[in-house]
């Protein structure tokens, strides 16, 4: 079934040849695509530089391309949405307020495969991938909320190099100027550490940004905290990235969530700078977001601290990242797609 949602996977060129195959000029497809993308408009009947026939048969042919909103948290620092499908399925989609700029987080997956113990995408298990267009629909209602809105982070629910074909047509959809215009320098792909999809990455000559979510420097303790540790070890993962980093010279980060007494000593920062040291590698720190029945908690201010500090004398770049949108469920390791309807403060 083709719906007004799969509409938004379809590229300014697929548009084209639709409008070619529907006996219509392919400039309309150009219409189309930048009111949907650029407009964000969110039925056919207000494209009024096209015919009411042409009108009316996108509206039959597909229905509405607005996504149902059936949740939606707010506060200063976050918006939180969350989004159902056609077949019932809901994902949250999550637009956090900054300074320079608002930045996106944006789902792949309805669950996730990967079920990391302490995040809380995958405790209901992996439902299913979603479309390019789903995935593009999702940054169109953050747009609206936040108009600022101008890096985007594949960092919400599912493995985005599971889904990795969806994913990449979406991003060549968001990176069109004469869409949503979002350029790949300010898109960031945040992976388990998926390795063969590291290495296709290497290969797309697409200047995204790459994440890796480390969970812990020892084989041992990160195939606990990541099981898909246990397919894709050190010995894979380490030379993926080296590759990477060969092929693009752009810098990876490693996305190191710290959990109180399991992964938060010196000796695990010790393991942490050997892994790093030689590589255009840079460290992000993230303070544990708490989730309801995880059994994990963040370390005190005190010893996030100590770790960071124990980093940058062994000369690792390495940052704090501060968390926002938490107090709404809304910070990273907390999606998991809850229908709700409030505003908080």
């Amino acid at each position: 079934m083709t719906t007004g949602i799969d509409t938004l996977g379809l590229s300014l060129d697929q548009w084209a040849d639709l409008m070619t195959r529907w006996g219509a000029a392919p400039y309309h497809g150009k219409q189309i695509f930048s009111w949907l993308h650029q407009k964000s408009a969110t039925s056919w009947e207000v494209m009024t530089n096209l015919a009411q026939s042409l009108r009316e048969r996108l509206s039959a042919e597909f229905g509405s391309p607005e996504p149902r909103i059936v949740g939606h948290l707010t506060n200063e620092e976050a918006h939180k949405f969350a989004i159902q499908w056609h077949d019932d399925s809901v994902v949250e989609a999550v637009a956090i307020r900054g300074q320079r700029g608002d930045t996106g987080c944006i789902s792949v997956q309805v669950g996730c495969r990967v079920q990391c113990p302490y995040c809380a995408s995958g405790k209901k298990g992996f439902v299913r991938d979603l479309t390019a267009g789903e995935i593009v629909a999702q940054v169109l209602v953050l747009r609206r909320a936040c108009p600022g809105l101008d890096h985007l982070v594949f960092m919400g629910m599912g493995e985005p190099f599971h889904n990795y074909d969806n994913l990449m047509h979406a991003i060549g959809i968001i990176n069109t100027p004469s869409g949503i215009g979002i350029g790949a320098r300010r898109v960031t792909i945040s992976t388990a550490g998926v390795v063969p999809e590291i290495y296709r990455l290497a290969n797309e000559s697409l200047q995204v940004n790459l994440a890796v979510s480390l969970g812990a420097a020892q084989e041992d303790l990160r195939r606990k905290l990541i099981p898909m540790a246990k397919v894709y070890s050190f010995r894979q993962l380490m030379p993926a990235l080296d590759a990477y980093l060969e092929k693009t010279h752009r810098r990876v980060s490693f996305e190191y969530t710290l959990l109180q007494g399991v992964n938060d000593r010196f000796a695990h920062a010790d393991a942490l700078a050997a892994l790093v040291r030689g590589r255009l590698i840079h460290v992000n720190l993230i303070p544990y977001n708490s989730v309801e029945n995880l059994g994990f908690q963040a370390p005190r201010h005190q010893e996030i601290k100590a770790f960071r500090d124990r980093l940058e004398h062994l000369k690792v770049p390495v940052t704090i990242r501060q968390s926002r949108g938490s107090r709404i469920q809304a910070a990273c390791g907390q999606l998991a797609a809850r229908v709700q309807n409030e505003r908080t403060t």
